[in-house]
């Protein structure tokens, strides 16, 4: 099943199209240090959702088991990161048929756990947009292919 995003998100794809423009006029070594100075060394910032959700706690591990389950149900393999990064939680959503589970992952995980990045990086920060663009994306309601079908369905019907 195919899923698309509905057209609203012009806002994301401008913000997207920001970024593009700064890696192509950014030297390799430079986006390096800023993906690091971000990512890695900003404990705020830490690409994974379960650390923002629950911190260093064992709910965080129960939450990493939970995803791993989740991820092996559908044939899904995280490899060697862990099961909460967020750009392999995103993978996994690409994946997911099932739409409730999808919306629980995007509601209860990702969206909180993106806001709170977002919320810790300030303005200037290349991957601000980045974040902000993701937030737009996983707010935005998704139709699918069944559901385009289904509306056909009711509108031949009438």
């Amino acid at each position: 099943m195919r899923y698309t995003a509905q057209q609203d998100n012009q806002d994301a794809v401008l913000k997207m199209d920001t970024f593009r423009l700064f890696v192509e006029t950014t030297s390799l070594t430079r986006l390096e240090e800023i993906y690091t100075s971000t990512f890695d060394l900003q404990a705020v910032c830490y690409p994974y959702a379960g650390y923002h959700l629950f911190g260093e706690s064992y709910r965080r591990g129960e939450f990493l088991a939970k995803l791993k389950a989740r991820y092996s149900a559908i044939g899904f393999s995280s490899g060697n990161e862990l099961p909460d990064h967020v750009p392999m939680m995103l993978r996994y959503l690409a994946q997911l048929q099932d739409g409730n589970e999808r919306d629980v992952i995007i509601s209860e995980c990702l969206i909180p756990a993106v806001t709170q990045m977002e919320m810790h990086l300030n303005s200037g920060n290349p991957y601000f947009n980045v974040l902000q663009s993701l937030l737009t994306v996983l707010q935005t309601p998704l139709i699918t292919d069944v559901d385009v079908r289904s509306s056909r369905k009711r509108r031949h019907s009438d």
